[in-house]
């Protein structure tokens, strides 16, 4: 894919083994392929036959077609009578059936009948496929497993031929130098979602299982013919229904395909029954699909935060976070960070440049405590005017009424400043031991865009050393323990005793670009599923920068947009960052400085040094906001969009 718009959302997708029964696979999987693009797929017995045809790249359709002429008793021949006496191994050796699907398989991918083996098939399609078999041999009791990690070598007609050996119907695929003999996965593992669900987990998108509605018919006395099929219904029941964790998973589509009036070992189906089978596992997975989408819309509807913000959260997106959207989770220090806000008395700072995502991880750490019996209050200081700004007593008025307000309480800020004596930070201290901190549920206050405090030097002195002062309370005063701070901003304010600020105490999460395995992940979330050389290109040009990423993949999924297109126009004033470099452009030029520094870096050839000539604190200030980053004793600018665009502005 080279920029191309994909609409449909992605998806892995499990067959379960079912003998002759396949046909209903392929029209479940014909009515998936509408809606979802399938990036990977398991297969066990017939199941594996569709999911070698699905990651191969064959269309439903044509896969119908190829199967409606499939003479199969022509393909499933049984074995010599004297072979079959002497060997008594398999009713067939299904030479000619293996031969028939290296053809089909091979053709397809590699343009001519033959083999491919599983680590070709993935790097000619990009979809990931998984085939399960059974070994006889094996002491451990555990399925084969063939994909392009375990068996990179392995031939894809080989893992599916051995997939669908029957015992005592086909004959058992044997590996010699293993000492394996290989049969029916479905003995062991005959529905293999479990193989795709953490994958599915890891790309945030749907896994679809195909699967047959369990049937028991009692048997007595049974004849050998019934035998032989009570062992695989008996199979296809086994592990036939989901774990349930993957069940209860909210992204996982369980198709159940009613096949109760069709015999699993007659394969000699005519036209009209391969056309029936069909159809059933199309109207299973339109009802399925739809319950699906239903109970999307139904948790959509419901999805308003149970956190209590001052404002929407706009970093990504000019609408509120919405916790199940594009999400990359920076694991593992995000996990550390989720329970680290849980702490008596804890203090997290989440430092970053503009739009690098700090609001939207500060909402997945306020959902975490909500979670725990925590109130949350989120205050942003763009709320504040410049009337807040005043003085220190109004602002501080302004912050208890605004926290006041956020947690429903009706006691007014303006009576307790009238009746409480001492000076106003005193007064914010009662008001919070008297009012906000006395209950059984914890107070996480959040306080968004702290830089904008800056300006107002005298405020943020006395506010932050406060912030400082109720933080290291919380060591000897249990009261205080109850209080919770997360603190955003950008920079670090550098005009207060370091010892009285609470920059230099609690823990700092400092938020660090995207790297490619993130930016890829991101990529997949809209649905672009690109290759290395092109994840290179657009960080090339933005970094790891998620706001700058996101916008890119929007544009590119919502407006048709070519990658080389993009690339080429990011850096334009009328560009898709415009916005953005504007309101970095504007705050240059109310800052001289920092506009003179940074003109001589971007406009070198190569890195520059670290001098008496460049003033070491506003390289400092121009890192923090982003701009530049620092190589040892050496500056270059952060991204080349930025390299670009400030030469014809500065």
């Amino acid at each position: 894919m080279t920029g191309t718009t994909v609409k449909k959302k992605l998806a892995y997708i499990a067959f379960q083994g079912g003998g002759a029964l396949g046909m209903a696979h392929i029209g479940a999987w014909q009515q998936v392929s509408q809606r979802f693009e399938i990036i990977g797929t398991a297969g066990t017995s017939a199941g594996s036959i569709v999911a070698a045809f699905c990651a191969a790249g064959y269309t439903p359709p044509h896969t119908i077609d190829i199967f409606h002429q499939l003479n199969w008793s022509k393909y499933v021949n049984r074995q010599r009578f004297w072979k079959l006496l002497l060997k008594q191994d398999a009713y067939s050796d299904g030479q000619r059936f293996h031969r028939w699907l290296r053809d089909k398989v091979g053709a397809y991918v590699l343009g001519q009948p033959q083999d491919i083996t599983f680590v070709d098939l993935y790097n000619s399609r990009n979809i990931y496929l998984a085939i399960v078999a059974c070994d006889l041999n094996s002491k451990s009791g555990s399925p084969v497993v063939f994909d392009k990690d375990t068996e990179p070598s392995t031939t894809v007609s080989f893992a599916v031929r051995a997939s669908i050996s029957i015992p005592g119907f086909f004959k058992p695929m044997s590996r010699p130098d293993r000492g394996q003999e290989l049969v029916d996965g479905g003995v062991l593992l005959n529905f293999p979602i479990e193989l795709l669900h953490s994958q599915a987990q890891e790309a945030n998108c749907a896994l679809i299982g195909v699967r047959f509605k369990q049937q028991l018919n009692y048997l007595e006395s049974p004849k050998v013919w019934e035998v032989a099929k009570g062992t695989l219904d008996l199979m296809t029941r086994r592990g036939s229904l989901p774990p349930e964790h993957i069940f209860q998973d909210a992204h996982y589509i369980d198709i159940e395909i009613d096949v109760s009036d069709f015999n699993f070992l007659k394969f000699d189906l005519t036209k009209e029954q391969k056309e029936k089978l069909v159809q059933r596992g199309v109207k299973a997975a339109e009802l399925a699909l739809a319950k699906y989408e239903a109970n999307f819309v139904q948790q959509a509807s419901k999805s308003k935060m149970e956190i209590i913000t001052s404002s929407s959260l706009k970093e990504y997106s000019n609408e509120q976070v919405h916790f199940d959207s594009v999400y990359v989770k920076r694991d593992p220090d995000e996990s550390r960070w989720y329970e680290e806000i849980l702490q008596p008395g804890a203090l997290l700072r989440i430092k970053a440049p503009l739009q690098m995502g700090k609001t939207l991880l500060m909402s997945k750490i306020l959902e975490n405590a909500a979670k725990h019996g925590h109130r949350i209050v989120t205050l942003n200081l763009r709320d504040a005017t410049s009337a807040d700004f005043t003085n220190l007593d109004k602002f501080l008025q302004w912050f208890c009424t605004s926290v006041t307000a956020m947690l429903g309480l009706t006691q007014s800020v303006e009576e307790h400043w009238l009746r409480s004596l001492g000076n106003s930070k005193i007064k914010c201290r009662t008001y919070f031991e008297k009012y906000l901190l006395p209950t059984d549920n914890p107070l996480t206050l959040a306080l968004d865009e702290v830089d904008r405090l800056f300006p107002h030097r005298e405020i943020t002195g006395e506010f932050l050393g406060m912030l400082r002062t109720w933080h290291e309370d919380a060591k000897t005063r249990d009261l205080w323990k109850q209080l919770r701070l997360l603190v955003l901003h950008t920079e670090v304010y550098t005009e207060i005793d370091i010892n009285q600020s609470p920059f230099n105490a609690g823990k700092e999460i400092k938020l660090a670009d995207f790297n490619q395995e993130q930016v890829q992940n991101l990529a997949l979330q809209y649905g672009l599923r690109w290759d290395n050389n092109q994840i290179q290109q657009i960080m090339d040009m933005v970094g790891g920068h998620p706001y700058l990423l996101t916008k890119a993949f929007e544009q590119i999924v919502e407006q048709n947009m070519m990658l080389e297109q993009l690339l080429q126009t990011a850096s334009n004033e009328a560009g898709i960052y415009r916005n953005h470099l504007k309101r970095i452009l504007n705050n240059l030029r109310q800052h001289p400085q920092l506009a003179i520094v940074l003109k001589k870096v971007i406009t070198a050839t190569e890195p520059v040094e670290l001098n008496f000539e460049l003033n070491s604190d506003i390289v400092v200030k121009l890192d923090d906001l982003g701009l530049v980053k620092l190589q040892g004793n050496k500056v270059l600018p952060r991204y080349k969009v930025y390299r670009q665009y400030f030469p014809n502005f500065l």
